[in-house]
């Protein structure tokens, strides 16, 4: 069984960019990301509106953060699919899931 958490519910019909590290969080807190981490293995794809053009590392940090710190870099990636995004909005992603994973990095040293 595969989880979507559509970004359209976050975005107003002309919103161009998801931005903001508060942001990011209501939206963790809005999907209840912290209950569908530990409610099973099955993928988290991601899905956006057509409208969407940016999605900020500031935002991705704030959305994924915590389920980082829980889980692990490794195992946030293979629980999250971003195949249905557009090409850019899969960069935005992972741009921000680079930083969280070096932030991580850091504080352990």
């Amino acid at each position: 069984m595969m989880v979507e958490i559509d970004l359209g519910s976050l975005t107003k019909a002309n919103s161009k960019v998801l931005a903001g590290h508060i942001r990011g969080v209501a939206a963790s807190e809005f999907y209840k990301l912290d209950e569908l981490e530990v409610s099973g293995s099955e993928p988290l794809t991601i899905v956006a509106p057509q409208h969407l053009e940016t999605i900020s590392p500031s935002f991705v940090q704030g959305f994924l953060g915590e389920t980082m710190k829980r889980i692990g870099p490794a195992a946030l990636s293979a629980r999250l699919d971003f195949s249905r995004l557009k090409p850019f909005l899969q960069d935005d992603f992972e741009i921000g899931i680079q930083r969280l994973t070096l932030r991580s990095e850091v504080e352990r040293h």
